[in-house]
């Protein structure tokens, strides 16, 4: 029987179930001899079996065949073959190799004329190929073959074909039929006494596959004669809803279907919590809450993703079950998952929902073939069985205490609680008249212990770590800094050290007085990293910085002072250390960016207003040089500067990092920024990010015309739409709790809300490569910044065109593409992550450098209409044809950037595209830039005035 998988024969195999039933024996042995003696006589003879007009032979109705098969067709004299069909179309009697449900009919005709015919239908699969579309004939087929069997029958809520409703189908483009929404459960009608009720949920997302598949592995193995599943029919009630999205799956839309695509709902895991809205949703919770009668314990929602694991929410991620999941199937792990309230998980577990303690989401590999994914739904169902039958929960606790005893009191009083758990769950198992209930209970009084125990090791270890920690930071800081925290470190440390022999101690207050000195430690590290600005803006202060440079130089002193005085106050928090440090390393880069870390002449500083009518002017002399990033030549007419670029050829060439973008490491508040230019627009390339393991953490081009995707967490989508190749875009993408804000070069394009970004992924951040493995970027990308916060959109436009300082709290990770030789990205963040560069080649690009003049104060009733801007270019006695641009822009303090600017005209007055422009009390800021001469050398002004007309 090797290569096929067989679907539940039918045949009696309720045999041995107890006393009860073997009293009924002598009863249904009558009935059944009378009704075998009635229908023996009516029975063909074995001779005329054989003589059926044609039979199919080599196939099995209903079994799934692992590898290409051939049928032979007999047909009996007298008969030749009228027509023979497969799936619909003719057949010609060669090779079956094509994956999928197959339906074969044969018709026959004698020499009178008279027809007759045979039909199958059978699966044709692939072991190692990845697993083909669940359709719906497949629902529908799977669903009439568990009928069969005398353990299922329908719900409550289903009629005798076991559906409980119908989709609304849709009636517009794409045409959509309705399709019959099933119901069923599996037990042991016949078994006596209390049952685990269990609901099995599939075809949420529809183009999800392998989790149909590993949910019709999980009921072909409960519908089996294994004994484990028969013990499960007599202790457990599945109630099964096999596809609760079937519009969606036949239109194989998204992860909806049109009926909520025509609502803009992009995902049909996040409604379960409405009602009177879509159909197919009412149709499904009225259905489980009528067949369960409010009582389920256990709820599963079959899913595909990136990785083979299952969700479950932060409090069940050490339940017996998940634990006993684990033990089968080592590396199908728990992923922590809130989730959004809409989920059927979260709805089934609330109030309005199922009341269910348990809900868990197996995700299966969207790359895994049929085999794989049926083993792994028999091994969830299986779970289960180790579950009630204790031995998981029993083999844990066998492996905690053969590991060597920990020598602290803490760990050791914990240890000592699990034998005698043990034993009771042994005693109860060996109860005969236990209910399966008493079983679970003392399983999970077993784990509790188990669990105690394991977190008892982590806390003794933990502050086995803090002692040291607190012991090298005392070392090593400053006492000036922090006297007052060192003292509250080492009095905590002590605290614990004593608790630990205090038999009363209560782990989860322990835990707690843990939780706080390493945030204490947290907090002295940030100290040290603000110490440490401090003593850099020594330096910036130090030089005889006069005009413009003082502008700065007051910034940096007035921040530093600030964080001076939080160094100097007991109880400053983390965050405030961090905030505070960040502000002065960005005045501190905010200096050294603008004077080009050199001083320069004075320059000229006053007010334009109509009383004095000042005429400011501008010499070459009062210019102060810097380095743009990425801002278009041609548009601003800036000085170009030499700079190493990355070339990514789009096939392979890609910087594998070791940065891996989870919740664990980017928590629930994130940038990711960059710039990339695509030299051409080609759908599905361009990715860079992650494989798509949750949670999702990637980017790439979603068709031919510059549509942009983004994938965060649990969704992927459209985000917006690049005008063109071969330029430069900066993109920014903020997670912040659930929201994602997608920006291009500094201007919001898009928002989406009740994204989930949940999961601990192995897989690492790649640039230029990205989902699959594949999906290359062919172009140019640089500047990648991940910051474990979630940035302002004025934050992002103030440093797109800037390269950063290294070292800012936050920035996680930063990978500048720069180097300009050898195969190594640095990542210049602290988390010093750094690249291997595969296949992507150097290359040099001019890049545009700018000049920019002391910013003057506009007096009140100045207009932009009433400036006038001129300036004058150096004589060039070879006549180079020089193209000076200068651009000017609005701010409402001298130490703040302009949000942007705008193009002046030599000898013009100033335009502002949008006449409710402040511009009274504003301060004007001028930038210069210009092409170069062959040499690539700049040229400064000779003169620019400013005047009030």
């Amino acid at each position: 029987m090797a290569g096929r998988l067989f679907w539940p024969m039918l045949r009696d195999h309720r045999t041995c179930r107890g006393e009860k039933r073997m009293l009924r024996v002598p009863v249904a042995m009558l009935a059944g001899f009378l009704l075998a003696l009635l229908l023996f006589s009516s029975l063909p003879s074995a001779d005329a079996q054989d003589a059926a007009p044609v039979r199919i032979e080599g196939i099995e109705p209903g079994v799934s065949y692992f590898q290409p098969v051939t049928p032979e067709i007999v047909v009996s004299e007298g008969y030749t073959v009228a027509a023979q069909e497969l799936d619909g179309q003719p057949y010609d009697g060669s090779q079956i190799t094509e994956q999928g449900l197959h339906s074969l009919r044969v018709t026959v005709v004698d020499d009178q004329g008279n027809e007759a015919s045979t039909h199958v239908r059978f699966f044709v699969l692939s072991e190692t190929d990845r697993a083909p579309i669940y359709t719906m004939d497949m629902v529908r087929y799977h669903v009439e073959r568990l009928a069969e069997h005398p353990d299922v029958v329908p719900t409550r809520s289903a009629d005798q074909r076991m559906v409980i409703g119908r989709s609304p189908g849709w009636a517009q483009d794409p045409e959509v039929p309705e399709h019959d929404v099933y119901g069923f459960q599996i037990t042991d009608r016949e078994a006596d006494g209390a049952k685990v009720s269990i609901v099995l949920v599939g075809g949420n997302h529809p183009r999800e596959q392998t989790g149909s598949w590993a949910l019709q592995g999980a009921l072909d193995f409960l519908v089996s004669e294994d004994p484990h599943a028969e013990q499960l029919r007599r202790w457990c009630t599945f109630f099964v809803y096999p596809m609760v999205n079937p519009d969606g799956r036949y239109a194989l839309s998204g992860r909806s279907n049109p009926e909520m695509q025509a609502e803009k709902v992009t995902d049909h895991n996040r409604v379960w919590n409405t009602t009177g809205r879509f159909s197919t949703i009412d149709i499904v919770t009225g259905a489980m809450r009528a067949d369960t009668a409010g009582t389920v314990h256990y709820l599963l929602d079959f899913h595909s993703a990136g990785a083979t694991f299952f969700f479950t929410g932060p409090e069940l991620m050490t339940s017996a079950y998940s634990q006993a999941m684990t033990a089968r199937e080592s590396e199908i792990k728990p992923r922590r998952s809130e989730g959004h309230p809409g989920m059927i998980r979260n709805w089934a577990m609330s109030s309005e929902g199922l009341n269910v303690p348990f809900a868990y989401t197996p995700e299966l590999a969207g790359g895994e073939n049929v085999k794989r994914s049926l083993d792994v739904g028999r091994s969830f169902m299986l779970a289960f069985h180790d579950l009630i039958t204790g031995t998981a929960a029993l083999a844990a606790a066998d492996q905690s205490l053969q590991q060597p005893a920990d020598d602290t009191p803490l760990s050791d009083r914990y240890r000592q609680r699990i034998p005698g758990r043990k034993a009771g769950l042994e005693q109860i198992l060996a109860d005969k008249e236990a209910s399966v209930h008493q079983v679970l209970a003392d399983v999970d009084a077993l784990y509790d212990a188990i669990n105690d125990y394991r977190e008892a090791l982590d806390v003794a270890s933990e502050i086995d770590g803090l002692h040291e920690s607190v012991q090298q930071i005392v070392k090593r800081s400053p006492l000036e800094i922090a006297t007052w925290l060192h003292e509250r470190l080492d009095q905590q440390v002590h605290q614990l050290s004593k608790s630990q022999s205090d038999p009363e101690a209560d782990l989860a207050q322990i835990r707690s007085e843990t939780r706080h000195v390493t945030s204490l430690l947290d907090t002295l590290q940030q100290a040290e990293f603000a110490e440490r600005a401090v003593s850099e803006s020594k330096e910036i202060l130090d030089i005889p910085f006069v005009g413009f440079g003082q502008l700065y130089q007051n910034r940096v002193r007035q921040q530093r002072g600030r964080l001076i005085e939080l160094l100097d106050t007991p109880g400053t928090s983390s965050e405030q250390y961090a905030k505070a440090t960040a502000e002065l390393k960005a005045s501190i880069v905010d200096g050294w960016q603008i004077c080009d870390q050199q001083p320069f002449p004075a320059i000229r500083s006053g007010s334009l207003s109509r009383e004095n009518a000042v005429v400011e002017t501008v010499t070459q002399a009062d210019w102060a040089d810097g380095l743009l990033i990425n801002v278009a030549a041609e548009q601003d007419g800036l000085a170009p500067v030499a700079r190493p670029t990355l070339r990514f050829g789009g096939d392979g060439d890609h910087v594998q990092t070791q940065f891996v973008p989870n919740q664990t490491t980017l928590g629930q508040q994130f940038t990711w920024e960059f710039w990339k230019r695509y030299r051409v627009f080609q759908d599905a390339t361009g990715s860079s990010g992650n494989r798509g393991t949750a949670p999702r953490f990637y980017t790439q081009l979603a068709g031919d015309n510059g549509q942009f995707r983004t994938a965060i967490g649990d969704a992927y989508w459209t985000s917006t739409t690049l005008e063109a190749p071969d330029t430069w875009y900066h993109i920014a993408i903020v997670f912040d709790e659930g929201q994602v804000r997608t920006y291009v070069d500094g201007q919001l394009q898009d928002t989406r809300d009740e994204v989930d970004f949940s999961g601990d992924g192995s897989s690492p951040f790649a640039i230029g490569r990205g989902f699959q493995q594949q999906r290359w970027l062919d172009g140019s990308t640089r500047e990648h910044r991940i910051w474990k916060v979630a940035r302002s959109q004025a934050e992002i436009q103030r440093d797109q065109h800037r390269r950063l300082e290294a070292q800012q709290p936050g920035l996680v990770g930063y990978w500048r593409l720069d180097e300009g030789q050898g195969e190594t990205a640095l990542d210049c963040s602290a988390s010093e992550n750094h690249g291997t560069i595969v296949g992507a080649v150097w290359e040099t690009q001019a890049e545009p450098g700018f000049r920019i003049a002391q910013p003057l104060e506009l007096g009140q009733g100045i207009q932009a209409g009433d400036v006038t801007v001129s300036w004058e270019v150096p004589n060039d006695e070879e006549e180079t044809p020089y193209q000076v641009a200068v651009s000017f822009g609005l701010s409402e303090d001298v130490a703040t950037f302009p949000a942007s600017w705008i193009a002046a005209t030599n000898g013009d007055m100033l335009h502002v595209p949008d006449e409710a422009t402040p511009v009274t009390g504003r301060y004007l800021w001028l930038k210069q830039g210009l092409t170069p001469d062959a040499s690539t050398t700049s040229v400064r002004l000779r003169r620019m005035t400013v005047q009030i007309q």
